[in-house]
């Protein structure tokens, strides 16, 4: 196409045998792999849902995508697909709008299974590279069209007559400098398309630094949560264990010359810390721990020795 038509020195229209080729094998590889959608009225999204997201995720508001809502006769997502499609290639935005939509690898992972050809970086970068060539070519096509729901134009539709372009059917060219485009030097669109890239490489690696820096942030505060926690639980065993000793009136700081009270279980030896409750025995008043008692109901616990004497069956 590029070499045909820069012999030529016209642009393409919609005669054009070339451009139904390139738009049924663009239409291609955007469907290819395409996973399955529903909008919530239970229509089927297409790549025109697709290119919404992306285009919105990147920037606020796309011409391309106000003008296609704006067509009213265009019922269905691949429609409008179409249309965008076509409002690309007229106004040199194609290879520059897909390559934003392409940035994203959730994006794209959650849009089209494995074998999607824009998975691949290799086969991405030369889908891009090859669009981006599309940028010197002139297309004056009928953006105005309510026939695309069905099929694309074909190229029997003789769209040019006489080398004049109709002015009520054809899109106006783009305002910004179209001439002067088509004649840039290779090495300056070369310097165009890595700035680019560079541009779109750096805000990539700006979004990732700051969502690694909110993860970091979420994860220190979790921690200082957690922390918190354990010393808020820590403080309620504290206060259960001064509790308890207040019920069983037991003085912590009142010495004891005995070695039973001395904070050890009488029976077993027991050291009494923050998890091990001590109990006093309701018969010989000893301290002993949860193992060596015995729950006799209304009346308390008594220690294993005491119950054994009060009850010698048991065993």
């Amino acid at each position: 196409m590029n070499r045909s038509y820069r012999e030529q020195n016209l642009p393409v229209t919609d005669g054009s045998r070339e451009l139904h080729s390139l738009c049924a094998q663009l239409e291609f590889l955007l469907q290819f792999d395409l996973k399955e959608k529903k909008s919530f009225f239970g229509q089927r999204k297409d790549y025109w849902d697709f290119l919404c997201q992306g285009l919105a995720q990147r920037r606020q508001e796309h011409e391309g995508i106000r003008f296609v809502i704006s067509l009213d006769k265009l019922k269905t997502p691949v429609g409008r697909g179409r249309a965008f499609l076509r409002y690309c290639l007229v106004h040199r935005q194609l290879a520059e709008s897909l390559q934003l939509c392409l940035i994203d690898p959730e994006s794209l992972s959650e849009w089209y299974y494995a074998r999607s050809p824009f998975l691949s970086p290799q086969r991405r970068a030369e889908i891009l590279g090859s669009l981006y060539e599309l940028d010197g070519i002139t297309f004056h096509l009928a953006l105005h069209r309510a026939d695309l729901d069905t099929a694309w134009p074909m190229f029997s539709e003789n769209g040019w007559r006489g080398g004049q372009r109709d002015r009520q059917t054809f899109s106006p060219l783009p305002p910004w400098g179209w001439a002067q485009r088509c004649h840039t030097c290779p090495n300056a669109r070369a310097r165009q398309d890595g700035e680019r890239w560079a541009s779109a490489l750096q805000r990539t690696q700006r979004e990732v630094q700051e969502r690694e820096a909110m993860r970091g942030a979420e994860q220190a505060r979790q921690q200082e949560l957690i922390r918190d926690m354990k010393g808020r639980l820590l403080e309620l065993l504290r206060e259960k264990d001064a509790l308890w000793q207040k019920t069983e009136g037991i003085d912590p700081q009142a010495p004891s010359p005995a070695p039973r009270d001395v904070g050890l279980c009488a029976r077993c030896g027991k050291d009494f810390r923050l998890l091990s409750r001590r109990y006093s025995c309701r018969l010989c008043q000893g301290k002993v721990c949860h193992t060596c008692s015995v729950d006799m109901g209304k009346q308390g616990r008594c220690c294993l020795l005491c119950y054994q004497q009060r009850h010698p069956q048991a065993t």
